[in-house]
């Protein structure tokens, strides 16, 4: 009987670390990396944009579910993907058949393409998306930050995005 207690409890034990270890590690882990800034200013100079390039480091699909700036919502909030392309999405003059801007819950930020993968999608232009960005605009600056809110794994994580606004203090 003794043994069989002790088994028991030493494998409650190591569950029990077992979910310490990984709920420690998913609550440290931030797979949506911020890796680029696009600011465009319009004629008249009150109103910019901006696209936040992103890329998704981690195992699974990101969604995202919003975006604040400064603690509000902004004017325009769009989700940018580059599909076949090696371009970064971006805002040109003349628009880019292969970025496309779409609801921020429109589409999912999958892990980022091996290098083999990646070339892979540019000869074979199956639709394949490639690069994303977020494209805001937001009428009462200076932005501060952008907080965004995403599902990951089926949990809810926050981003604080700083670095690219006002000098990243």
């Amino acid at each position: 009987m003794k043994l069989k207690n002790k088994f028991i409890i030493s494998m409650f034990v190591l569950i029990l670390i077992g979910m310490v270890v990984v709920t420690s590690w998913y609550r440290h882990t931030d797979p949506l990396i911020d890796d680029g800034l696009q600011e465009v200013s319009y004629q008249g100079g009150g109103q910019k944009e901006y696209v936040i390039q992103f890329r998704n480091e981690g195992y699974g699909k990101i969604d995202i579910i919003s975006v604040k700036t400064n603690g509000e919502t902004p004017a325009t909030v769009q989700l940018g993907v580059s599909y076949d392309s090696a371009a970064l999405v971006q805002v040109l003059p003349d628009s880019d058949q292969a970025i496309k801007f779409m609801d921020i819950r429109a589409a999912s930020i999958y892990p980022k393409l091996s290098v083999k993968e990646f070339h892979e999608a540019l000869e074979k232009k199956v639709h394949t998306p490639i690069h994303y960005g977020l494209r805001i605009r937001y009428d009462k600056q200076p932005i501060e930050r952008v907080t965004i809110r995403y599902k990951y794994l089926g949990f809810t994580k926050v981003k604080i995005i700083t670095r690219w606004f006002n000098d990243g203090k």
